[in-house]
């Protein structure tokens, strides 16, 4: 199961690497709905979710997150330009991938089949949201999260078995998690206004959330240089006499951000249209 978490890490994206690959839309889905998300129906999880079988399902994600997936993964670089909508509105994904397009599927790994599915992921933005988008490479301010002195306060264990056999349903997935109250899934986090605690994770995907719970106005860049799978748990105080959340941050988990400007490959949306409901 890969639960994706959008955010930037990673070593970045040559220039000419990144304009191949606004044009490298790959083979369609054998079968996709896109519909707008509805947030009144209970659900529990959100993102992006790609299991063995070779389904996919995006959860309430605006289409400025889903370009960022099928475009960056976890690369450096960002997304930016579009109409309002892009970003304030959320869809709700099902596709699955045509046989095909499967060969060797059951020996991969879930960071192989999500670099299958990418290509898919793009076609899909182009047909359905009409999405036009070229490069550019912009000076950016960024935070690189780093290990502050003394080193990182984050255990590092082995990496999560796979979840292979465990089929698609998602509701498969939430009895998982009622079995484990109070814990994420291996390779999982779990996430709240407080805090967050990981469970088996690699920085890829804690990224996100780290960056998210610091309150960073900016791109949050991986150079912690940890290539394990992590556990960890942290709380952020809100109080007005509490440290500021990133000190929070580097207190407990021994992470500090550092304030830099690098030059950043931007996908930038030039059109798209809502899609049709289907």
């Amino acid at each position: 199961m890969v639960l994706l978490v959008v955010a930037g890490m990673g070593l970045g994206v040559p220039f000419a690497f990144a304009q191949a690959a606004v044009s490298a839309a790959g083979p369609a889905f054998e079968v996709a709905t896109v519909r707008p998300a509805g947030h009144a129906d209970g659900r529990r999880w959100f993102g992006m979710r790609l299991v063995p079988s070779g389904r996919l399902t995006v959860s309430a994600m605006s289409m400025k997150d889903q370009v960022w997936a099928a475009y960056v993964g976890f690369g450096k670089a960002q997304v930016s330009g579009g109409p309002k909508w892009v970003e304030t509105d959320q869809f709700d994904v099902e596709a699955k991938v045509d046989d095909a397009y499967m060969a060797g599927w059951d020996k991969m790994s879930d960071a192989q089949r999500m670099d299958v599915v990418r290509p898919m992921l793009r076609r899909l933005l182009a047909d359905r949201f009409q999405l036009k988008l070229h490069t550019e490479m912009r000076d950016t301010p960024v935070y690189a999260l780093v290990q502050a002195k003394g080193g990182a306060r984050m255990k590092e264990v082995p990496a999560p078995e796979s979840l292979e056999g465990e089929g698609d349903d998602v509701e498969k997935t939430m009895r998982q998690m009622a079995a484990h109250p109070g814990k994420p899934l291996p390779g999982g986090m779990m996430c709240t206004g407080s805090g967050g605690t990981g469970n088996a994770v690699p920085m890829s995907y804690a990224l996100g959330q780290i960056g998210e719970s610091s309150g960073a106005d900016r791109m949050v860049l991986d150079e912690t240089g940890l290539k394990g799978h992590y556990d960890f748990s942290y709380t952020i105080s809100r109080d007005k006499d509490a440290l500021s959340p990133m000190q929070q941050i580097e207190d407990q988990l021994g992470l500090r951000f550092e304030p830099r400007k690098v030059p950043i490959t931007t996908y930038v949306i030039d059109s798209a249209e809502k899609p049709s409901e289907n």
